[in-house]
């Protein structure tokens, strides 16, 4: 499956969808984001919001933090995160280390651990993980993100794992962009990914 959104909120259900309709025991999760999404609570949204996915995916049976990988994140995080992240295992690779390491290597490790002893890997791509001089249509830009070429290389990579057995493209806003650039890059991230994984 293949899920277009809407807020990150939307990765929720579909995430809790696809463990359902195929049964499956333990399904890992990688996230490319500027944002981790793992607030429990909001005082203004509640509990089901689009900073909240992550924590409410890592809630279902099915998941939990030491088979999510998050990939690019960079966004406002509370202090505590970097201790939350420790105590969870949750596999944390910031534009940090993708620029330390590489965008190669950072997703064959966080591949890695998403597919570690689950029956499939579900991906969700948010628009805001790109910088946003290259795709400014979302509506939490921040800026320092992947260029084009380390989201097309990211998608290729995880289109190649046989693991990869879902897909979704979160927070494209085209209002916010007059170039249409954002809308076009999106839809070659997922035509880059679905490539891989049926046409070659």
């Amino acid at each position: 499956p293949v899920l277009l959104g809407g807020d990150h909120y939307c990765t929720f259900p579909s995430f809790k969808g696809f463990v359902e309709g195929n049964d499956y025991d333990s399904v890992g999760f990688v996230q490319i984001d500027a944002h981790t999404d793992t607030v429990s609570e909001s005082p203004l949204f509640g509990t089901d919001f689009h900073g909240s996915s992550t924590a409410r995916i890592a809630d279902l049976p099915a998941a939990d933090y030491e088979s999510v990988s998050q990939v690019g994140i960079r966004g406002y995080e509370s202090p505590h995160f970097l201790e939350f992240a420790d105590e969870t295992g949750l596999n944390l690779y910031t534009m940090g280390d993708i620029q330390n390491r590489g965008i190669k290597s950072v997703i064959g490790d966080a591949i890695e651990a998403a597919a570690k002893s689950t029956d499939a890997v579900y991906v969700t791509f948010d628009i805001d993980s790109v910088d946003p001089g290259f795709a400014p249509g979302t509506g939490t830009p921040i800026p320092g993100g992947l260029t084009p070429h380390q989201a097309l290389e990211a998608m290729a990579l995880l289109g190649q794992h046989e693991a990869v057995g879902a897909v979704d493209m979160m927070e494209v806003a085209p209002r916010y962009d007059a170039t249409e650039g954002t809308g076009r890059l999106a839809a070659y991230l997922l035509v880059r990914l679905l490539e891989q994984k049926f046409a070659i």
